[in-house]
């Protein structure tokens, strides 16, 4: 019965919360890969990851920075979908970011949104 009432009494974790574990989790992930700068961000309906890359990079390296994505999809934020995006940093270092979204959300992403007009679904490329 003591058991219990501790069970009861234990504070319920806010989101916030439920928000920083996640971020610690996908950092958590993305060690072993050695990126040089992995950077998470927690925005209202969606998480951003940023991966800043070498100039120049062999192709295991980047097989790497997908797998890491697909780990992060499949092991921590199972119900989201992803959108990447592939920028410059002002010193010439490519970026990529991996926008996370739950797959419900039926609205364009913020990367995709200063596209304007210009963005459109039914583009075959």
């Amino acid at each position: 019965m003591k058991n219990i009432r501790h069970f009861e009494a234990q504070e319920e974790t806010s989101f916030d919360d439920d928000m920083q574990h996640i971020s610690t989790e996908i950092r958590r992930l993305g060690n072993p890969y050695k990126f040089n700068n992995l950077q998470v961000s927690i925005e209202e309906d969606h998480i951003l990851v940023e991966v800043v890359m070498n100039k120049t990079e062999k192709f295991n390296q980047l097989s790497r920075l997908f797998y890491f994505i697909d780990q992060v999809k499949n092991q921590i934020l199972s119900g989201f979908e992803v959108d990447m995006d592939l920028w410059e940093t002002k010193k010439g270092d490519p970026i990529f970011t991996l926008e996370f979204y739950m797959k419900s959300k039926q609205t364009q992403t913020k990367h995709m949104k200063d596209w304007g007009d210009f963005y459109d679904d039914d583009l075959p490329y």
